[in-house]
């Protein structure tokens, strides 16, 4: 990632809030490191157990179609994850309690 691209689309979101607001110092580091752990989590490819996965936002970076917001809700509500959620990718994206992983439990169609 160019360092343009990460002060841009990286720190002046998840600052802007915080410092707007006036919040503490503290609240915004712990703000930020938050951020930047679901960030990694999401980028990373690999589905974690007792996290939700990544299927999602690896579905957003595949298909450029969908998946604009976290969590999802703006995209339900906005009717922009109707493919996704037609997907393989949509069945594996949940909470993992076990150490099989989604590709393990859900596989790809024959």
């Amino acid at each position: 990632v160019h360092p343009l691209e990460f002060l841009i689309s990286g720190s002046i979101p998840t600052l802007a809030g915080p410092l707007l607001m006036g919040s503490h110092l503290s609240v915004i580091v712990v703000w930020e490191v938050w951020a930047l752990i679901f960030t990694t989590i999401d980028h990373c490819g690999f589905h974690f157990p007792f996290l939700l996965s990544c299927e999602r936002h690896d579905y957003h970076h595949a298909m450029f179609v969908g998946n604009y917001g976290f969590l999802g809700f703006m995209d339900y509500l906005h009717g922009t994850d109707g493919v996704f959620r037609k997907s393989t990718q949509y069945k594996r994206h949940f909470v993992i309690t076990s150490l099989k992983t989604a590709r393990q439990l859900v596989p790809d169609k024959q």
